[in-house]
Formats: C-alpha cells, sequence, structure tokens
C-alpha cells in the first residue's frame, strides 16, 4: 500500500508462473480485481496496492488422476475477505 495522488484507489496484480498455468493466473487475476472493484466502499482513498500470489501458493497443487497439476482455486468470499484482511493490516 502505497500513497497516490489520484484521490481513488488502483489496483497493480502479478501472478508468476509458478501459480499455474494462463487459465490459472488469469482467472486468479480476474478474482482478485472483482474484489477490489466490490470492496471500493471499504478501502482508503488515494492508495496504490499491489498484489503479488508468492511461490508458496503453487505448493498447493494436487495430483489428479491423469497424473496432470490440478490447481485448487480459492472461491470469489475467500479471496475477497482475504484481500480485505490485508487491507486491514496495512492501514496498522
Amino acid at each position: 500500500m502505497v500513497e497516490n495522488k489520484c484521490g481513488y484507489p488502483r489496483l497493480g496484480v502479478s501472478v508468476g508462473k509458478s501459480c499455474g498455468d494462463a487459465v490459472v493466473r488469469n482467472r486468479l487475476k480476474r478474482l482478485l480485481r472483482e474484489a477490489f472493484r466490490q470492496s471500493q466502499g471499504r478501502i482508503p482513498d488515494g492508495f496504490d496496492y499491489l498484489l503479488m500470489i508468492s511461490r508458496n501458493w503453487a505448493k498447493k497443487l494436487d495430483k489428479s488422476a491423469d497424473n496432470r497439476k490440478a490447481v485448487r482455486l480459492p472461491t470469489f468470499e475467500k479471496v475477497r475477505t482475504s484481500f480485505l484482511a490485508l487491507v486491514d493490516r496495512a492501514k496498522d
């Protein structure tokens, strides 16, 4: 969370290749952007937020029946709750 001079919040999202294929990465980015959009009233104005999905998230991979890696994506509600918790922690 960094102050900006725009007067409104902005979001940057970075999801590395270690988190999954393009479909998984794009789904995560869409979930994060939507959580940000729906939470506009609960986050402080005038700040930039940069969300970087860590490599540790990639450790949550499961082996499916055909031995391909399958990722259990979080639900939208889980993403939104986590985002708001991060914002609250950053305000302190």
